[in-house]
C-alpha cells in the first residue's frame, strides 16, 4: 500500500470512530452518555476553538509578529476567567427562551423580529462559509504534505469534497434528527471532546519530538534560538515591537470569536440567573449589534481567506 492509501484508510477510520462515539454518546442508557454530561468532557470540547489556524497559521504569525499570536489564546482564557457572569446569563436566557442560534438570540431581544433574524443569518452565512472553506482547504494541504503528492484527489473527487460530505452527513445525523433542536446533544459534545483530546496528544507529541528529537532538550533549543536571534531573518518578527493597540485588538477579537457561538452550545451554566422578559429597544441598537458581531466576523473571515489564497503552499 502507498502512503496515500494509508492516509485514506486512517482518515476513514478516524471519521468512523467519531461517528461511533457520537452515536453511542447520544443514547441515554450508555455509560458514554453519562460521561458526556460531565464538566471535563465539556471542557475538552472547547478545544474546537483550535481550528486550522492553530495548525497552519500560528507558525507563520509567530514568524511575522513574534509573541502576538499568544493574544489569540489569551483572549478566550481571560474571557473564561472574567466572563463567567456573562456566560451564565447567556445560558439562562438560552434555556428560558429555547434559543438555538445566534439569530434567535439577537431577535429575541426585539420581540423575535423575523427581519432581524433573517439579516443576522445572512451575515453569519457570509462569515461562516469562507471559514468552512478555509478548514477544507487546510485538510487538502495537510493531505498533500503527508502523502507527498501534488494533489489531494481520491478517485474523481478530492479530499475537500469527501470532508464536506461527511460534515453535512454528521450535521444531519446528530444535529437535525430531533424536533426540538434546543435539546442537549451529548453525542456531539463527546465527539468534540475526543477531538480535543487528540489535539492535545498531537501537540504534546510534536513538542516532545521537536525538543528532544531535533534538539538536545530545552537548553539546546533556546541557546540556538538566542544565537540566531540577531543574525537570522527568521527572527525579524520576534524583534519587532508590536503596538499595545494591536494587542488589545487581538485580545478582544479572539475573545469575541470564542464567545460568539455561546448561545448555541449546551446549557452548562449554574442557572442562578433569572432573565427578565425582553424589553423593546431602539431598532438602531439591534442593527449596530448585528454589525458588531456578524459583519466584523465576516470581514475577518474573508481577510483570512484572501491572505491564505495569496500565499504559495
Amino acid at each position: 500500500m502507498t502512503m496515500t492509501s494509508y492516509l485514506i484508510v486512517g482518515l476513514l477510520g478516524y471519521l468512523l470512530l467519531l461517528l461511533a462515539i457520537a452515536t453511542f454518546g447520544q443514547k441515554q442508557e450508555t455509560w458514554l452518555n453519562r460521561i458526556a454530561q460531565g464538566p471535563w468532557v465539556y471542557t475538552l470540547s472547547l478545544a474546537v476553538y483550535c481550528t486550522s489556524w492553530t495548525f497552519f497559521g500560528i507558525v507563520g504569525s509567530a514568524t511575522r509578529a513574534g509573541s502576538l499570536y499568544l493574544a489569540i489564546y489569551w483572549g478566550p482564557m481571560l474571557g473564561m476567567i472574567f466572563g463567567s457572569v456573562l456566560l451564565n446569563r447567556i445560558f439562562a436566557i438560552k434555556r428560558t427562551y429555547h434559543i438555538t442560534s445566534i439569530a434567535d438570540f439577537i431577535s429575541t431581544r426585539y420581540y423575535r423580529s423575523a427581519s432581524i433574524a433573517a439579516l443576522v443569518t445572512l451575515f453569519i452565512a457570509l462569515g461562516v462559509a469562507p471559514y468552512i472553506a478555509l478548514q477544507l482547504k487546510a485538510i487538502s494541504i495537510g493531505f498533500r504534505v503527508l502523502s507527498n503528492t501534488a494533489s489531494a484527489e481520491v478517485g474523481f473527487w478530492g479530499v475537500e469534497e469527501f470532508s464536506a460530505i461527511f460534515l453535512v452527513a454528521f450535521t444531519i445525523l446528530f444535529g437535525l434528527r430531533r424536533l426540538d433542536i434546543s435539546d442537549h446533544h451529548p453525542g456531539v459534545i463527546l465527539a468534540m471532546a475526543f477531538e480535543g483530546l487528540v489535539k492535545i496528544v498531537a501537540f504534546v507529541a510534536l513538542g516532545l519530538f521537536v525538543t528532544f528529537g531535533l534538539f538536545d532538550g530545552l537548553g539546546d533549543l533556546f541557546s540556538q534560538a538566542e544565537s540566531l536571534r540577531n543574525s537570522s531573518d527568521l527572527f525579524d518578527g520576534f524583534n519587532r515591537t508590536v503596538p499595545m493597540s494591536t494587542w488589545i485588538c487581538y485580545l478582544f477579537l479572539s475573545m469575541n470569536a470564542f464567545f460568539f457561538p455561546a448561545p448555541t452550545v449546551s446549557s452548562y451554566g449554574c442557572g442562578k440567573y433569572k432573565p427578565r422578559a425582553p424589553k423593546n429597544g431602539p431598532m438602531g441598537t439591534s442593527y449596530l449589534s448585528i454589525f458588531d458581531h456578524a459583519v466584523c466576523n465576516s470581514c475577518c473571515a474573508w481577510c483570512v481567506v484572501a491572505r491564505f489564497s495569496c500565499r504559495k503552499c
